[in-house]
Formats: C-alpha cells, structure tokens, sequence
C-alpha cells in the first residue's frame, strides 16, 4: 500500500516535548473536491482548538489502484508516531474525518488514569447508545498493540471498528464510553450515502451484514496474524522538526510497496 503520511497543525505550542496525544485520521482524496475541503476544514478546525500537547497526523492513501484501507492506514498512522525520535505519545486516537469536536469533548481525548482505551460517540443522534464503537476512539498505544491494532485485510471504513473492538475482547482489554459533542463535517450525511464508506469502492456500495460477519469471524481466528504487526506500507521519510505551523507542515509523497 501507498500511504502519504503528513503533519498538519502539529500543535498550538511550538514545545519539542513528546506530545500527550496524537490524533490520526485516515484519509484518501477521492475524484470529489469535496473531500479536500473536509480535509482542510478539519486541519482548520484543529489548527484553532488542538490543545498544547495534541499533534493532528493525517495519513493519506496514495493513488495505488487499492481499495481505500483504513484499518492498514491507521496501523501505517500509528507506526509513524513511533518512527519519530519526538513523538512518542501516551495516547493515540483513531478519529474519522467526518466527526469535529467541540472544546470540551476535545480535552477528554487524553485518556488518564486507569482508562486505557475510551471510545467516543455523539450526544445525540443515531449513534448515542453505550454501544457504539467507531468514530472517535482514543487507546494508549500498549492497548492498540495487544489488539494487534487493525485488521489489513478488510477494505473500506467502518467494519474495521467492529473488528478492533473484538480484538481490544481478545486481548482482555476493557474500555469505557463517553459522549461528546460533535459537529459534522459531512455534506448530506444522512441523505446520501458516502463514497469513502463503500467497501473496497465497489459499485455495489457498502458492505452487506452477511459479508461483515463473515470478515469478522474471519479475524476472529487470524487477528494476530494480521495487523499492526505485519502491515506492509511504502512512504518517504517525514520531517523531524516538531515546530508549529499553521499550514502544512510537510507532506510525504508515497509510491506502492
């Protein structure tokens, strides 16, 4: 897989101390201007309410003929947090691109204490129920590797979250739930389906409830055979400065492996 790693709005401090937390957002620019401007609404919407301590990492799918990965960009998204010899953090979070949180909510992404996995869902909405798992979810990064972070072999955006949670069951590792308030950064949400959702980009669309069992029970049986410990990805090196920006701070242009 190609996958473009960049930083944007690293930080509102200029601070060279490793961050408390990293969000990362998996991301591919589809044939739609629509999805560059959520992208940059989103750097923009962080660039002004990321607190001192907080890095934004968006790792980007290159134009390599695959189906749009996830779970691999967030495995690829993770190991590059620890690529870094100034990075390092105690926390990372798997956040979609569609979810933009409001202060309050954003200051509880630090998980602390005994919580070692928390996972966020809207305070209102379809999606207000403790069972939801997906969107916004914030592990300290021993968590994510006991689980063997996400499944690679599982194209598209959505089912992932459903195999990392039963891999964090696997793994023995428990998790608590918090609400929050989130603005949407989606056009028509809830009228037309995303294309960034559609498994694997195939025309017939999402994926069917038969399919995601069957991948789901799949992994079951093989999640520590594939994951974050055999993810394979090609991306030029990153810059090594830390120093704040209002812009892009670099971006790394990938060629298949």
């Amino acid at each position: 897989m190609g996958a473009g790693i960049s930083w944007p709005c690293l930080s509102r401090s200029a601070r060279a101390e490793a961050p408390n937390f990293v969000i990362i957002v998996p991301f591919r620019n589809m044939d739609d201007s629509s999805w560059s401007a959520r992208l940059e609404r989103l750097t923009t919407h962080f660039e002004v309410a990321l607190p001192p301590g907080g890095r934004l990492l968006v790792v980007e799918q290159s134009c390599d003929g695959q189906p749009f990965n996830r779970g691999q960009l967030l495995n690829a998204g993770f190991l590059a947090c620890f690529e870094q010899t100034w990075m390092r953090p105690d926390v990372v979070v798997l956040h979609d691109i569609s979810m933009l949180p409001d202060q309050s909510t954003l200051n509880l992404y630090a998980c602390r204490g005994e919580t070692r996995v928390r996972a966020f869902a809207a305070a209102h909405g379809k999606y207000k129920t403790d069972g939801c798992f997906g969107g916004v979810i914030a592990l300290c990064p021993a968590a994510f590797e006991a689980a063997n972070g996400s499944p690679n072999n599982l194209p598209g955006c959505g089912c992932e979250n459903s195999a990392l949670q039963i891999r964090l069951k696997k793994a023995e590792m428990s998790w608590t739930h918090s609400f929050g308030e989130f603005e949407s950064n989606m056009q028509r949400f809830d009228s037309q389906r995303d294309p960034m959702v559609a498994v694997g980009d195939l025309p017939k669309g999402q994926m069917t409830s038969k399919e995601k069992r069957q991948h789901l029970t799949t992994d079951k049986r093989r999640w520590r055979e594939d994951g974050l410990s055999t993810v394979q990805y090609s991306a030029g090196s990153l810059g090594s400065s830390p120093a704040s920006s209002q812009h892009l701070s670099g971006v790394v242009v990938a060629s298949p492996p």
